[in-house]
């Protein structure tokens, strides 16, 4: 029972009413007693609306919270949806009874929450933050959200004596269109878990000022706008203690850049962007950054692709997802970036993202060590290299490069290539995994792949060695143009659901060490 997760419990204990909870506590006093030591609680959902006239819930809350407070354990959750359309209520009519009802409720309820959550129009999120006046011993999340139909509507900044300031346990906090005023809130002093969110503009807060020991802020905005956004984050002093910082957008104009502006991110360890196209610059990466540097491609669906950037080192961590990518075009401007490109000595990527980063003309990857291609059977793409129309280009005559015997290559002189895409000079090993099963490839597209990475054009005992993981080739196979592009051709048997198993290290997935 105490490894229970409180959520699927709190699940459960959601639909019983207070008659079977007691029901459950007679038949089994060590469940009861179990149950509420492993910190669980029962959620209720309040529903407030003024086409009903009043509250939809299971069972009489005031019960409820009247057997809750007799019991040293027993622990509630709220979450509240209070919602009107009527502007005469949103704006000065008076709350009908059951409003003021559940602002009592709250009010009472406050000693044994420890979650809390609610939606409503302003006036009533100013009535609630005046009705939490007292102390709040075991509340752990709080979450006031104003939803954006509201816009326009002046929402008063959050009571500066919000639960008296005292609220010792609260570490997670949610605030949706919410301002903050000048003066910090004192029950916010210990937050471990920040998330702020507004429309197409962030207010100007002093955030260390507000969440002293914060670790973990997400900041979302959400517009209509066409025009770039203007994001200003005051991260002074929070290198401290903030070790992952979130950003999220919404908005309907895919193309909006994103334009961070007086935001230094350099003492953050851990960054996560989602949303458009952002506007790259220095202050992006961390303080720390130096020594080699690791990027990884990852396709997510028709037009969301992830980056990550992590040092060999691990201690940073860069991932920025983007929901706006469209292939065909240079959708890869990070690679550009000379504080990055010089360092960057490991690319993985998924191998439909390859046409796009062929056509990065011109770039020069001169560190680059180790190329490491993802191939997914499940995606809508087939697993084959999909190179655009240069092909021909590697060859004095327009071939299709699909059906070549190895007559052909050396009638053709293919061990002669006019033109890369991406200069790989450096470049040890191009991994190709088979990630949901094993596969078969076209030679004559590896080979042209291994072409447009510029290894022809190196000494033969300098070409980066193939390593086939999983994968081999369709007959027949153009031996001749493999030989003339890379140094050796290693084949390695399927390793099944994953493409590199203990290889990487969890490179990708764990947070930075401190």
């Amino acid at each position: 029972m105490n490894n229970l997760p409180p959520e699927l419990v709190a699940k459960i204990l959601e639909y019983l009413d207070l008659a079977d909870l007691r029901r459950a506590a007679a038949v089994s006093r060590d469940f009861y007693a179990i149950a509420w030591q492993a910190g669980l609680y029962i959620h209720r959902n309040i529903r407030w609306s003024a086409d009903s006239g009043g509250f939809m819930q299971h069972t009489t809350l005031n019960e409820l919270v009247r057997h809750a407070l007799k019991k040293d354990r027993l622990r509630l959750s709220f979450s509240c949806s209070v919602m009107s359309f009527s502007l005469e209520l949103i704006e000065k009519a008076p709350f009908p009874s059951s409003i003021h009802d559940l602002l009592s409720l709250i009010t009472s309820a406050s000693p044994v929450l420890v979650s809390l959550k609610v939606m409503g129009f302003p006036r009533f999120i100013a009535s609630l933050a005046a009705a939490l006046r007292h102390s709040a011993p075991n509340l752990a999340a709080l979450d006031i959200t104003v939803p954006l139909f509201y816009v326009g509507i002046i929402v008063q900044d959050l009571s500066v004596g919000l639960f008296s300031g005292c609220a010792p346990k609260l570490r997670r906090l949610t605030l949706q269109n919410i301002p903050l005023g000048r003066e910090p809130v004192a029950a916010f002093s210990c937050l471990d878990s920040v998330r702020l969110g507004y429309g197409d503009q962030f207010p100007p807060i002093e955030l260390v000022r507000h969440f002293p020991l914060m670790r973990n802020l997400h900041v979302r905005l959400m517009t209509e706008s066409h025009e770039p956004l203007l994001l200003s984050l005051n991260l002074d002093g929070a290198s401290d203690s903030l070790r992952k910082l979130t950003i999220q957008f919404h908005h309907l104009s895919a193309r909006t850049p994103v334009i961070l502006t007086g935001t230094d991110m350099s003492g953050v360890p851990d960054v996560e962007h989602f949303g458009s196209a952002i506007v790259w610059s220095d202050r992006l990466w961390h303080r720390a950054a130096d020594g080699p540097i690791s990027i990884r491609l990852m396709w997510r669906s028709v037009r969301e692709i992830s980056i990550s950037i992590v040092p060999e080192h691990g201690r940073w961590r860069r991932v920025y997802n983007r929901d706006d990518w469209a292939p065909g075009k240079d959708e890869f401007p990070v690679l550009r970036l000379p504080g990055l490109r010089e360092r960057l000595t490991y690319l993985r990527m998924d191998n439909n993202l390859l046409p796009s980063f062929l056509e990065c003309n011109g770039l020069s990857l001169g560190t680059l060590r180790k190329l490491h291609i993802d191939f997914h059977v499940r995606t809508p793409f087939s697993p084959m290299i999909w190179p655009p129309d240069w092909l021909h280009v590697l060859s004095p005559l327009d071939i299709n490069p699909y059906s070549f015997s190895e007559q052909d290559t050396s009638a053709h002189g293919f061990s002669k290539p006019s033109y890369c895409y991406v200069e790989c000079g450096a470049l040890e090993c191009l991994a190709f995994f088979a990630m949901d099963k094993a596969i078969a490839v076209q030679s004559g597209e590896v080979a042209f792949l291994g072409r447009a990475l510029s290894q022809c054009a190196r000494r033969a005992q300098d070409r980066a060695t193939l390593e086939l993981f999983g994968v081999d080739f369709h007959v027949p196979v153009v031996q001749a143009l493999l030989d003339e592009t890379f140094a050796e051709v290693r084949r390695h048997d399927f390793e099944g659901g994953n493409s590199m198993p203990g290889r990487d290290g969890g490179l990708w997935d764990r947070e930075p060490r401190p």
